[in-house]
């Protein structure tokens, strides 16, 4: 896994102190915005020219570092929600609306198929 920190940094005079795709002057918020609209690696760097594929893998990693790191975060919350964006951040415990076989590893019935 790369270190993001070789790729992304934050500077008070550039991008009003966000942390950007080192020489790109793209924050890593437009980085994982575009991913979670459904934007790939080749339309993101057509985007953003001044991009390289290695500023896409670290805000990656970067969003993953931060995922672990938390504690009681948003995730939990994504965790078992169900389908769609309306419902990601919606508090609901984990498998809550997920089918049997999913929760318990095997299909009770044939609804699901």
């Amino acid at each position: 896994m790369i270190d993001w920190r070789e790729h992304l940094v934050r500077n008070p005079e550039i991008c009003s102190g966000e942390l950007c795709a080192a020489g790109a002057r793209v924050p890593v918020t437009v980085i994982l915005d575009s991913l979670a609209e459904g934007a790939g690696r080749d339309g993101i760097l057509r985007d953003y020219p001044t991009l390289r594929s290695v500023h896409v893998d670290a805000a990656l990693v970067y969003a993953a570092e931060l995922v672990h790191a938390s504690t009681g975060g948003l995730e939990a919350s994504i965790v078992g929600t169900g389908f769609g964006a309306e419902a990601a951040l919606a508090p609901c415990p984990p498998f809550a609306n997920f089918p049997d076989f999913v929760q318990y590893g095997h299909r009770d019935s044939h609804e699901y198929e």
